[in-house]
């Protein structure tokens, strides 16, 4: 070999070992993008959001059940205040309405079925209607009874409200004064919820069963009355039903 052709040869070899590689990325990006492997499923992950942890996940739920435990317990606590306040206006009401020589139609409801049953998958409720005046209820118009059942948090709605719906073309029935020591009630109609999935929603006071109605009537010495019903399901205690708030003669 000659001496120019040598030392060519070794100026050439100098300029490769000087030559900077070219990077093909970021080196650390490179390893996250390119060490996939179906032996390791964890690297194939990338920056996916991690699952929360569990107390995290407790936490979420707590955090919804007080809410809803709140929301039941103030309903609660109205309707209670509701019901004692309906019953004083009501005594009050009927002495006014005796004193006036004028009827005073008064409504219950009551269970029709052992809703808790197996073979039960709704709650019947029975209306039933009572003039406890002296004096005759003419001319008396029944609504069609509503039975309403929901989550807790929006019965407050349906209550506030009360639409009642009076039939275009009714019959007229009329209502005899108590007689003294008896205090029979009449049935006015029996009403049903839709088919009940979970039971425990309502005995936990998760949903509630709303019912509610209306009745116009007449009397003998003139006036004309309505007496609008509301009634919500107790599950538990010794009283089935409570009153609701637009359950008030007019």
């Amino acid at each position: 070999m000659s001496k120019g052709k040598y030392k060519r040869q070794r100026e050439n070899a100098q300029e490769k070992q000087g030559q900077p590689s070219i990077p093909l990325g970021d080196e650390k990006g490179s390893s996250q993008l390119n060490t996939a492997s179906f032996d390791n499923p964890a690297s194939n992950r990338g920056n996916q959001k991690k699952p929360s942890s569990w107390y995290g996940r407790a936490w979420e739920w707590i955090k919804k059940d007080y809410v809803t435990s709140i929301s039941v317990a103030v309903f609660t606590g109205v309707l209670a205040a509701v019901s004692i306040f309906q019953g004083c206006m009501m005594r009050r009401q009927l002495a006014e309405m005796q004193r006036a020589q004028l009827p005073f139609v008064f409504t219950s409801a009551n269970l029709g079925n052992n809703w808790l049953s197996e073979s039960e998958h709704d709650l019947q409720v029975t209306i039933s209607v009572r003039n406890v005046s002296a004096y005759p209820a003419t001319n008396a118009i029944a609504s069609k009874t509503k039975i309403w059942m929901g989550a807790t948090p929006n019965a407050d709605e349906v209550i506030k409200h009360c639409e009642i719906e009076y039939p275009p073309n009714p019959i007229k029935l009329t209502f005899a004064p108590m007689s003294p020591g008896v205090i029979n009630f009449d049935a006015l109609n029996t009403v049903h919820t839709d088919y009940i999935n979970d039971k425990t929603r309502i005995q936990n006071g998760i949903d509630s069963v709303v019912i509610y109605g209306g009745i116009k009537y007449s009397g003998v010495n003139g006036g004309e009355f309505e007496t609008p019903y509301c009634y919500v399901f107790l599950p538990k205690g010794d009283f089935r039903f409570g009153t609701c708030q637009c359950g008030s003669i007019k």
